[in-house]
């Protein structure tokens, strides 16, 4: 299966998780750290000679390729948060649950302005609305108007959530490209562990 193809089943609120995990917040910090080591160690000649008491020290200066894929998953996660931020629609990006929608005081008028990213074209008119009371048999007014507000956000959610299948796909792969980056360093530095006990 084509790497895009296997992004099409990927929706935004699995994407919005990646980003917030210790391990490629920490990635950021490679962007950094590898050009400066990089700008050091290219004015250094090597092998450097190193003697010590009596003895002598040859050291290889040269960039880790463990640090060269840190540093280019952290361009990946990068990209991808970038594309992230750009693509997906804020009513994903702010609430995964209608529980924080709720609690920010949100109603029919926050859903018609998210609706303007996910599908309805300005100028239209808004296609969220409170209906007149249409509860069920001994429902309460405030409890119909909480049930189709609920109704309504994961009605846009879910809709959202599948929008943009180019942002998406985007987002997706330059995040496996990061994973699969780290994934590569972890297994070269265990095998390098095992050969050493060898």
């Amino acid at each position: 299966m084509h790497l895009f193809e296997a992004a099409n089943g990927v929706r935004w609120t699995h994407l919005r998780k990646l980003p917030e995990t210790r391990a490629i917040k920490s990635m950021y910090l490679w962007l950094f750290i590898v050009p400066v080591a990089a700008k050091a160690l290219s004015s250094v000649s090597s092998p450097a000679n190193l003697k010590v008491f009596d003895y002598q020290i040859e050291l290889h200066l040269e960039l880790p390729f463990s640090w060269q894929a840190f540093y280019f998953a952290a361009v990946c996660f990068v990209l991808g948060s970038l594309a992230f931020s750009y693509s997906c629609p804020d009513i994903v990006k702010d609430h995964a649950s209608y529980d924080s929608f709720s609690r920010k005081g949100k109603g029919f008028y926050h859903l018609n302005e998210y609706d303007l990213q996910v599908g309805r074209r300005a100028g239209d008119e808004g296609r969220f609305e409170l209906r007149p009371y249409a509860g069920y048999m001994g429902e309460s007014v405030e409890i119909s108007n909480e049930r189709q507000l609920r109704e309504s956000f994961w009605s846009l959610h879910n809709q959202a959530d599948r929008h943009n299948l180019l942002g998406r796909r985007v987002t997706g792969v330059s995040y496996a490209a990061g994973l699969f980056l780290l994934t590569w360093v972890v297994i070269e530095n265990l095998l390098a562990v095992v050969r050493a006990m060898l």
